[in-house]
């Protein structure tokens, strides 16, 4: 019996098998069993493909089409599970409108997380907000309000109130009058760990003569952005603050919390 010649072999090449065996699983023959499943399935006809194209081509023919970057974007959020929302960008802050107090300063008012706020604040080229101003809440808006009359007597040497009178608007915010330079500071103050005086902070302006008169000729025009400025009082003229042990357990009115009843 006659035995057939071998034909000859290839020297092995180790670096030619190792790329064609991913995750222990031989693709040398994957292409040809791709073009053999491509023309089985998908024929080439001269409607739909070109006889010139690649194999390569052809298995891509076979794919979806990529989505664009924005339809990417938008799968990848209707993936999510069911209940979950992305967070998105939303604008917190809603300006009702600025009046203009001079050298810079501005009187704003704005809603922030759905609350108002009237700030009086320094502004760099009427556009970029400083760290020389105040935050009031409408309760403490109302409250300034309610001691202008006060501290005008003060500012024309009219008053025989000493120099250091200030007037508590809520919260550890303090308004005080300089007859001596003709200001009107609003200021945050705090109290420092084992002591009992109030220390003023950085966080405030100090106001000129003439831009405190220009901030009360706008009073009206900046009640009129918003209900919560048209209604609102001083803390310290609520009805429950009728009884002393309301009034000392409030933190608007009493925020170091002397004199608490229990």
């Amino acid at each position: 019996m006659e035995r057939t010649p071998l034909r000859p072999t290839k020297p092995y090449n180790r670096k030619a098998r190792a790329n064609t065996v991913i995750g222990g699983i031989d693709h040398s023959n994957l292409r040809e069993l791709q073009r053999s499943v491509s023309t089985e399935t998908h024929p080439p006809t001269p409607s739909n493909l070109s006889p010139t194209m690649s194999t390569e081509a052809l298995n891509a023919h076979d794919l979806p089409p990529m989505l664009p970057e924005r339809e990417v974007s938008m799968s990848a959020e209707a993936s999510i599970a069911p209940g979950v929302t992305l967070a998105r960008k939303t604008p917190m802050s809603k300006e009702l409108g600025r009046f203009a107090l001079g050298n810079g300063r501005f009187a704003l008012v704005c809603v922030f997380n759905g609350e108002t706020k009237v700030h009086v604040r320094e502004y760099i080229d009427e556009k970029y907000p400083t760290k020389k101003g105040i935050c009031l809440s409408p309760i403490r808006w109302a409250a300034l309000l309610g001691t202008a009359f006060t501290l005008d007597e003060i500012l024309s040497n009219r008053s025989d109130l000493r120099d250091d009178y200030r007037v508590h608007l809520g919260g550890f915010v303090y308004v005080k009058a300089n007859k001596e330079y003709g200001t009107i500071d609003i200021r945050q103050y705090f109290i420092p760990d084992g002591q009992h005086n109030e220390i003023p902070t950085k966080k405030g302006v100090t106001l000129r003569k003439f831009e405190w008169f220009a901030l009360k000729k706008r009073v009206d025009d900046i009640n009129r952005l918003s209900e919560d400025l048209i209604n609102a009082k001083p803390c310290a003229e609520s009805l429950d603050h009728a009884n002393p042990e309301r009034y000392f357990a409030c933190l608007e009115c009493n925020p170091s919390r002397d004199n608490v009843f229990y």
